[in-house]
């Protein structure tokens, strides 16, 4: 395909144009710059595997191996890795340490009690988890998380789909992607139009998990692809750990009676978990409007984050943060292009580092 020829030569002529400026000398020298020490770099990361996770979607999970490599690279550039509120605290008062990272994680996977955090504070190091918390005491795995990596788990089988959605898709080969793809998006959308209750969404998830030879039982009880519960997010709370909005349903509603709702049911779930009242936000799916900043505002939040790679600076807008968000495939010198802000400083660069498409202002 034309489309991923020229995206592997782009990735091609990434490595080389950054493993030339790490040899020449121009990562350390921007590392130890001014510009640098006056900017932040917030990481975005949202999971790390229970099992088999980061082979099913890499974009969004990590193992935990590959994680301890990319702390273990903060560690070597000697990188000060704030908590979130003191970092924007500081770098609104220009007193930011050199090479100022803070670590985020969303929504708020249980694999960050069991996986990351005992990581995080091996290294020392803060993180605030953005906390969706409709599925939070719910021990069933998030829906549309979940119906990928079930249908994943069963690419060696051909299903036949007429007992699952009341539709003409018929058979589904589940080791063709493209097929998979559209039974994943044809069943979150039936059980959108269905109006199906979290509870159905779950006995439809273990009925398509027993089609295709899925234990769903054991998925259930390890507690893949689910939510913290109250006495998880307690724990990582007194840990430390800041634990900050996110909606409660994952959703912005463009109505803004229907998101500030979103907002006070997040936050009161948070307080009641935590003793503490969340002030910071992150746009779900990164998807953000300038409509949302004064209903944010409003709302008392402090500060949102989204999905657009930069790094922030004293100008940055605080309720339209940029992130970096980390994927398992970047490779580790372009993750240090990021953490000594090589990959910002020159807009070269910048254009093949950042993908065509991001979560950007909607």
């Amino acid at each position: 395909m034309p489309e991923q020829r020229a995206s592997d030569l782009k990735a091609v002529l990434r490595q080389q144009i950054i493993g030339c400026l790490n040899r020449v000398g121009t990562f350390s020298r921007v590392a130890q710059s001014k510009w640098r020490q006056r900017r932040l770099l917030v990481l975005c990361y949202h999971g790390l595997s229970l099992d088999d996770e980061h082979l099913c979607d890499p974009r969004m999970y990590f193992s935990a191996d590959a994680f301890r490599s990319r702390l273990e690279l903060l560690r070597k550039w000697d990188c000060t890795v704030l908590p979130l509120g003191e970092a924007l605290e500081r770098l609104e008062r220009s007193q930011l340490p050199a090479r100022s990272v803070a670590i985020t994680f969303d929504d708020g996977t249980c694999d960050f009690h069991q996986r990351a955090a005992p990581l995080l504070q091996e290294f020392g190091y803060p993180a605030t988890v953005y906390l969706t918390t409709f599925y939070s005491g719910r021990t069933a795995p998030v829906f549309p998380m979940a119906v990928a990596y079930v249908a994943w788990r069963g690419q060696s089988r051909v299903v036949e789909t007429s007992g699952l959605i009341p539709s003409d898709f018929g058979a589904c080969d589940l080791g063709s992607t493209a097929q998979r793809n559209r039974l994943v998006m044809a069943l979150v959308q039936h059980a959108d139009h269905a109006g199906l209750s979290a509870d159905g969404k779950t006995e439809l998830l273990g009925h398509f998990a027993e089609l295709v030879g899925v234990d769903f039982d054991d998925m259930r009880r390890r507690r893949i692809l689910q939510i913290m519960n109250s006495a998880e997010v307690a724990a990582v709370s007194s840990a430390g750990f800041s634990v900050e909005l996110h909606t409660h349903r994952h959703r912005t509603p463009d109505d803004r009676e229907l998101f500030l709702r979103e907002i006070t049911d997040n936050r009161k779930a948070i307080a009641s978990m935590t003793g503490k009242t969340p002030t910071h936000f992150c746009y779900p799916s990164g998807v953000h409007k300038r409509a949302f900043v004064p209903w944010l505002r409003e709302a008392g939040v402090v500060s949102a984050t989204t999905c657009v790679p930069g790094l922030a600076s004293h100008a940055s807008d605080p309720m339209v943060l940029p992130r970096f968000v980390d994927r398992s495939p970047v490779s580790s010198e372009e993750f240090e292009a990021w953490i000594t802000g090589v990959a910002t400083i020159f807009p070269s660069l910048r254009r093949l580092l950042v993908p065509a498409s991001v979560s950007g202002e909607a």
